[in-house]
Parts: C-alpha cells; structure tokens; sequence
C-alpha cells in the first residue's frame, strides 16, 4: 500500500530547509571573483581596440562632410552671386552664407582667378588627419551664354593642411581641379 502523500519528506520539509538544501549557495551572495574580473576586463579591452580605428575613422568622416558641404555652398553661391553682378567675389561674407572662415576643423579661403573666368573655394584642413577641399566655379568656354559650372575636388592624399602644402587655384578649363586634387 502506498503511503500518503503528506508523508513523503519533501511536503514536510519546510521552506527554509529547501531554500537551504537547494537555494543559493552562501559563496553565491560574495560576487565575482578576481579572475571572473579580469577576464570581463580583458574582453572590453580588446573589443575597444578593435572598435577605436572604425570610431576614430568615422568622426575624421564626419569633419571631412563639414567641409565639403561648406565649399558646395559656396560654389552654388558664387553661382548665384555670378548670375546678379556679373562677376565673381573674393569676399566670403559677400556671398551671404553666414559662416566663419576659421572653424576648429578647416580654415575656408576664396581666390578669383585673373580675367574673372573662375573661383577656387578652398576647405583647408587645420589638421593633417583631414582630406583638404576645392570648388571650382567658372564660367564654361564652350557655352555661348555666360553658364557658370562648378567641380567639387577632394585631396587626394593628406599633405594639404594649413602649415604644409596650400591648395593652388582650380581652372576654367577641365579638369577643373587644382593639382593633386581628384573631381567627385
């Protein structure tokens, strides 16, 4: 015959005897160890430095886009300013953008070629860890109207930046960038 059930001992154990039999362990209330931290130390460590180039690269990326997207300004300005006054401007508050010549990054720099055919906009980089940028906006030869065109010019190395090499002036005639410079 089978005994009943309020006899079997695990119903009479009570609460606290199973917490102690089969609950936490007391070494399991004292944390991690030495080691255990140091493991999980060694892991971030190595996932920062796997992870800090691409950051690094990113940011250099995004300062690069601020220029860029400064020097097509002011090339689509100099469009502009072209179409009202006939001519190019030198003056980078003529054009009406509203921003600085020096930021933290770049330094931002205008030239009107001699004749008036054409105007180098340069994003000069403060740094030597930044691609350096040139407009070109000029008047097109071959256009039978005064058409103004533009070139947007990357650098192609590093070597442009304030205190190295400067950025020498684009053309009227293609290609339109200044040497050691590729058009987008």
């Amino acid at each position: 015959m089978r005994k009943p059930l309020s006899s079997s001992p695990l119903i009479q154990m009570s609460l606290q005897q199973w917490l102690q039999r089969w609950g936490p362990s007391p070494r399991a209330n004292g944390g991690f160890t030495l080691i255990e931290l140091l493991v999980v130390i060694i892991i971030i460590g190595i996932l920062a430095a796997i992870a800090l180039p691409s950051l690094l690269a990113q940011v250099a990326k995004s300062r690069q886009a601020e220029a860029k997207s400064i020097v097509g300004a002011m090339n689509r300005s100099q469009q502009a300013y072209y179409l009202e006054k006939q001519t190019f401007t030198a003056a980078l508050s003529a054009l009406g953008l509203g921003i600085s010549s020096n930021t933290a990054n770049y330094q931002y720099l205008l030239s009107v070629l001699p004749g008036g055919e054409a105007t180098t906009h340069r994003g000069w980089s403060t740094k030597s860890i930044h691609r350096s940028y040139a407009g070109v906006a000029y008047i097109d030869p071959l256009s039978t109207e005064s058409k103004v065109d533009t070139a947007m010019c990357t650098a192609e190395n590093f070597n442009y930046y304030v205190g190295n090499l400067p950025i020498p002036d684009g053309t009227f005639v293609a290609p339109n960038c200044p040497a050691g410079f590729l058009q987008e």
